[in-house]
């Protein structure tokens, strides 16, 4: 009996030992596995870093080339003219000023090195006369590469106007001689930040050739780069590679220290539990091999899954591109039956009506014209969100508008058996530069909201206006008394896709995207929007901005466009395959007395062109058998006199970027009102 005990007691000891040993060398193991997963994931961070570097500068890249390759154009219009569309060269400016943030400012420099014009003038008048030879970081530069006709691109450097921005110098040549030099400040600050803003575990800085860090986007203060993690590349900014800057790429600090080590942790306490287990569990020879297979199998798993991830990555832009690509055709898609209905609009406000059908004819014309708003700025959320929206510029009165979308919006009250008020502070209909459109938009998104959630009672609008300086400050108050907003909602009401109530069993229905646009607007239009509320008791927005004053001239050129113009004597060529459209842009255009002629495609319209005289041409651009970008372009190989305006309902920067590449004087985007049309005619066909 004491046999079998000292037996069992010895055997207990060897399962004990070896049990610790399987323990031990399992930790072992572990510990080694880890150290070498934790090796193996540094590699994958400085692979990631590489290629990611590599991406983010051709993208960076591509944006400078893009920008410079604009001032090229304007060279390019002016040369091919022998200087006769020098005339157009601030216009030109001044769009290239509004579409792309990474321009400041546009100056003409003449072949004596005198800086003779610059757009825009405000914050520039120093600059106008100076001579640049005088300045020795300009003079040589600029000789050396006016000698060999290529662009010449300073360092970062300060202004004599203030500030600091890239000097580009793009020669023009005309005549036989040196003419001057087209000349923009770009700052690439904006640019790159839109390009980056999705890259932000990442931190990026540019130096240019004289070693001036002139952006930095996440770089940490006092941070030492590892070397192994650091990505650098130098890029040629110009033709002839002597302007040099140099990008440096490398993971932010947290980046680095999370990268892996959640899933690095997890692996290490699995492993010393597995460790435990087998050193318990030993003698189970078979099972053991077994977890070794799932091991196995799992890390199968996770290379199978990083495939899956790049596959599903890829995919994901390809349809972020279908979606640009969607919202570009649906918006032209849209606009141009809506056209029509402004168009034949137009040509009835011409008409002599009876005074209450004349005022229905108005309210079409409002509500038309704020659908239309609506329709750009639903279909522009693309651009909203990834930071590409553009703001107009036009003379309005906010008290006007406000008195408009009440009119509007008050009848659908009244049938609610809601109350809509209005209230003014002002003293007069106050104008201010802005975009009509979404001001317009911010209104009735609001409008609606009330609409939406008020049963009871009605909403009150209230306007406030002040002069500060050259500056219109306007605070707009919409108050219900609806359903209101419970307290741990305010602070997610502006959110995307965002609802009070999200349950199934919710009575209002809504995209959620309404308060999120009206928020991203107001911000975009340098203002803010606050709300506060009490659940069951209403709610009241309170909207301030801060706008430009409309000088006078500005207001009357509005306002002189509504009167009788002639253009007797003038014959205008349609070149639009749409017949609607043609039948409104002839029938307005014959109430002006012009003279048109029509051509349903691209090639009729070259042997119209080829025969006959023409004051001006309105182009589309997109039809059959031959588009008007190509029609342009075959047109201006033999006259370069004829005014050309591209008409077309697409409104992306690349259609007007293409529309002036090809020659077309201007372009009139669909739908366009008889005041913008006039406007056009005065300025080419007068």
């Amino acid at each position: 009996m004491k046999k079998k005990r000292k037996s069992e007691l010895s055997k207990l000891s060897l399962d004990i030992i070896l049990s610790g040993f399987v323990i031990v060398m399992g930790v072992l193991l572990v510990f080694w596995v880890w150290v070498m997963y934790s090796r193996n994931q540094r590699e994958n961070l400085k692979h990631n870093t590489i290629l990611t570097g590599q991406l983010t500068a051709q993208q960076l890249h591509t944006v400078i080339s893009s920008d410079i390759q604009r001032l090229e154009n304007l060279k390019v219009r002016i040369e091919i003219t022998s200087g006769d569309y020098f005339q157009y060269w601030s216009h030109d400016a001044r769009i290239l000023l509004q579409q792309n943030s990474s321009f400041r400012f546009i100056e003409w420099i003449d072949s004596t090195m005198v800086i003779r014009r610059v757009e825009p003038p405000a914050g520039n008048e120093e600059v106008v006369n100076l001579d640049i030879a005088l300045i020795e970081y300009r003079r040589n530069g600029w000789l050396r590469h006016v000698a060999d006709s290529t662009a010449n691109i300073t360092n970062w450097v300060n202004l004599t106007q203030g500030g600091q921005a890239f000097l580009v110098d793009i020669p023009v040549y005309y005549g036989n001689r040196f003419q001057g030099t087209i000349t923009g400040g770009m700052d690439f600050t904006n640019a790159f930040t839109s390009i980056l803003k999705d890259t932000e575990d990442y931190a990026v800085q540019l130096t240019d050739p004289a070693g001036t860090v002139f952006f930095e986007y996440n770089v940490p203060e006092n941070y030492q780069v590892s070397p192994d993690l650091l990505y650098s590349e130098e890029l040629a900014i110009d033709a002839s590679g002597e302007t040099i800057w140099t990008l440096q790429f490398f993971p932010r600090p947290q980046f680095i220290q999370s990268y892996g080590r959640s899933l690095g942790l997890s692996g290490l306490v699995v492993g010393l539990s597995i460790s435990v287990l087998l050193g318990v569990i030993s003698y189970y020879a078979q099972r053991a091999s077994a977890e070794a297979r799932r091991v196995h199998v799992v890390n199968k798993k996770l290379k199978r899954l990083n495939v899956a991830l790049s596959e599903e990555r890829k995919k994901a832009d390809q349809a972020s591109q279908t979606k640009t690509e969607f919202l570009a055709n649906m918006s032209h898609e849209i606009r141009t039956p809506l056209n029509a209905i402004l168009g034949f609009i137009e040509v009835l406000k011409n008409m002599e009506l009876e005074e209450e059908k004349q005022k229905y004819l108005n309210m079409m014309d409002f509500s038309s014209k704020n659908l239309l708003s609506l329709v750009d700025d639903i279909l522009e959320i693309d651009k909203i969100e990834s930071g590409k929206l553009t703001l107009r510029e036009e003379a309005f009165s906010p008290q006007l508008e406000l008195q408009n979308l009440v009119q509007v919006f008050r009848m659908g009250f009244e049938e609610k058996g809601l109350s809509l008020d209005f209230s003014c502070t002002c003293t007069g209909q106050k104008k201010a530069i802005g975009d009509i459109g979404k001001f317009n938009q911010i209104i009735t998104n609001l409008l609606r909201n009330s609409f939406k959630f008020t049963h009871e009672g009605g909403v009150t609008v209230r306007c406030d206006e002040k002069v500060e300086a050259d500056r219109l400050v306007v605070e707009i108050r919409i108050k219900d008394t609806g359903i209101g907003i419970p307290e741990n909602k305010l602070t997610t009401i502006f959110d995307r896709f965002a609802q009070v109530d999200s349950s199934l069993r919710r009575k209002h229905e809504g995209s959620g995207l309404g308060l999120a646009i009206t928020y991203q607007l107001v911000q975009k239009m340098g203002g803010t929007i606050s709300v506060s509320s009490e659940s069951g008791k209403g709610s009241e927005f309170v909207v301030n901005l801060v706008l430009k004053r409309a000088e006078e001239k500005t207001v009357g050129s509005s306002i002189n466009a509504n009167k009788d113009v002639s253009f007797k004597g003038k014959k205008i060529l349609i070149v639009e395959d749409n017949a609607l459209n043609v039948m409104v842009l002839q029938k307005v255009l014959e109430q002006l007395n012009i003279e048109t002629d029509v051509a349903e495609n691209g090639i009729v319209a070259l042997d119209k062109v080829a025969e006959n005289h023409y004051d001006l041409v309105f182009m589309d651009v997109h039809m059959p058998e031959l588009d008007g970008f190509e029609a342009t372009r075959i047109i201006r190989k033999k006259n370069k006199e004829l005014v050309i305006i591209g008409l077309s309902a697409n409104v992306t920067k690349e259609a007007l970027e293409e529309a002036q590449q090809v020659g077309m004087q201007d372009y009139m985007t669909k739908p366009f009102s008889r005041q913008k049309l006039i406007q056009f005619l005065t300025q080419y066909a007068s």
